[in-house]
C-alpha cells in the first residue's frame, strides 16, 4: 500500500488569519520557526504566506537604497508590517487531498517551489506536508 498525504502530514499546523497584520504574522512565524504558513478565513484556507512573499514586498525598494540607511530600513519595515496578510499572501497555491501519494506531494513541491502543501478535505485544513516531512518519511 502506498503512503498517502494523510499518513505523513503534520497535523499541528501554525495558521495565519488573513486580516492579521504582517508584523504579527512575522512574529508568529518567527516564534514558531516556520518558513511558510496557511492563511485562513473562517477556517477555510485562502492562501499561503512564506518568507519569500514577505521579502518580495521589500523588492519594491531598490536594495541599494534599502540597505544604505537604518532610517529607510525602519520605514520600510513599518510599511510592510502595517499591511494585512491577505495583501501579501499567495492566493494561487497547490494543495493535496488526504489520499494523494507521497509522489504527488514530492512532484508538487518540486514543480511549484512551494515550501508547504496544505492537506485539505471538504475545504477544511487537516494538515500540511513540507519538504522535510517527505525526507523524514524516506528515512523512517
Amino acid at each position: 500500500m502506498e503512503c498517502t498525504a494523510c499518513d505523513m502530514m503534520v497535523t499541528e499546523v501554525i495558521t495565519l488569519d488573513e486580516a492579521m497584520l504582517l508584523e504579527e504574522a512575522i512574529a508568529k512565524m518567527t516564534h514558531h520557526r516556520v518558513h511558510a504558513a496557511p492563511v485562513v478565513h473562517e477556517s477555510i484556507v485562502v492562501g499561503l504566506l512564506s518568507e519569500r512573499d514577505i521579502i518580495a514586498l521589500l523588492d519594491g525598494a531598490p536594495y541599494a537604497r534599502f540597505f544604505k540607511s537604518h532610517h529607510s530600513l525602519r520605514e520600510e519595515a513599518e510599511r510592510v508590517g502595517a499591511m494585512e496578510v491577505k495583501d501579501a499572501m499567495d492566493p494561487d497555491f497547490e494543495w493535496l487531498n488526504p489520499d494523494d501519494t507521497v509522489y504527488d506531494a514530492a512532484r508538487l513541491l518540486h514543480e511549484t517551489g512551494q515550501r508547504i502543501l496544505p492537506v485539505i478535505r471538504n475545504g477544511q485544513l487537516e494538515g500540511i506536508i513540507t519538504r522535510s516531512t517527505i525526507l523524514e518519511h524516506l528515512v523512517n
